[in-house]
């Protein structure tokens, strides 16, 4: 300060009271039956709801899978999505309010709980069909699709042949472009990292409508690094090419229970640093309390008819 200014203490105020929210009767009546009566409405209106949900969208893949896949059609879908890029990019550059660009994914399809509702103020790029797998290639095992191909549509064109993705992600509704663009990992990612390590090569239609084809090695090798996690905000995805292994019908598990939290950890490391060949192909574990978890050691196996008869466990064969 400068000199001959006298500092004056702040008065104390007090501080502001939150503003009161009015609620009307109706929706303490829906608090009231949702909290009170949870469990009856998920057994005889969520459950119902989910299985009828589930059986839809199964017959929905089903046919598509058998009758309306067009991956000679791809070029043809990425065209359109340039187009749709490049007039996005004449309007910008001319000064229009034209927005950001986003996919036209609906936005209850994410994974989350969380309602988007970014998309409303955006420019729409039509993606949607862009869920095909293009071709499997058993000599360099890579499999090349357009991202909107699911983890149970990739099972179910995999698993008869033999193969699975290098980073098989459980959850059926889970696209290999969110995963890619996102983030990946299963229970074999302490041998083979998370899944963007697998990938191969993308295919990505960058803000200027270019088509940019990036690996580790060619001219955007920069960003082939930099996709990763992106979440899709570096450009549209419009094909991933991505590792993928040979497995087999059965795997025998092995369960290791654990009595404190540090020998579940201690060995969790020992068995997931141990070298390719020793350590587990799959390694997780379910902690049932502060104390206590048991690790599941999971590798390939076959089977002789005696072992399938007495040792297979039932619950998995429906």
């Amino acid at each position: 300060t400068n000199f001959g200014e006298r500092r004056v203490p702040m008065a104390k105020t007090e501080p502001a009271a939150p503003p009161v929210v009015e609620q009307s009767w109706y929706l303490w009546i829906v608090y009231y039956i949702l909290e009170e009566h949870r469990g009856k409405i998920n057994f005889f209106i969520v459950l119902p709801l989910s299985f009828a949900y589930d059986v839809v969208w199964g017959w929905r893949d089903w046919y598509y899978e058998t009758f309306c896949t067009t991956p000679h059609l791809h070029e043809q879908r990425v065209l359109e999505v340039q187009s749709q890029v490049r007039e996005w990019r004449v309007r910008k550059d001319a000064g229009e309010p034209v927005g950001k660009m986003c996919t036209d994914r609906k936005p209850f399809l994410t994974m989350g709980p969380a309602t988007r509702t970014f998309k409303k103020e955006c420019r729409k790029i039509k993606c949607s069909g862009l869920c095909d797998i293009l071709k499997i290639d058993e000599e360099r095992m890579t499999v090349t699709c357009e991202p909107l191909v699911n983890m149970g549509t990739m099972t179910r064109f995999l698993l008869p042949r033999g193969f699975a993705l290098k980073i098989q992600i459980e959850m059926e509704d889970i696209t290999i472009g969110g995963l890619v663009m996102g983030l990946g990992m299963e229970t074999n990612s302490h041998r083979f990292g998370l899944i963007q390590e697998t990938v191969q090569a993308f295919d990505v239609v960058l803000a200027s409508g270019e088509l940019a084809h990036c690996t580790r090695t060619n001219e955007h090798a920069e960003l082939f690094g930099a996709l990763a996690w992106s979440c899709g905000t570096l450009g549209f995805l419009v094909a991933v090419e991505v590792e993928i292994v040979k497995v087999r019908p059965y795997v025998r598990a092995t369960y290791i229970p654990c009595f404190t939290a540090q020998e579940h950890c201690l060995e969790m490391k020992r068995l997931s640093l141990l070298p390719e060949g020793q350590t587990p192909q799959y390694l997780e574990s379910t902690v049932y309390s502060k104390d206590r978890a048991v690790i599941q050691c999971i590798n390939f196996c076959e089977l002789t008819w005696s072992e399938w008869f007495f040792e297979v466990n039932p619950c998995n064969l429906w």
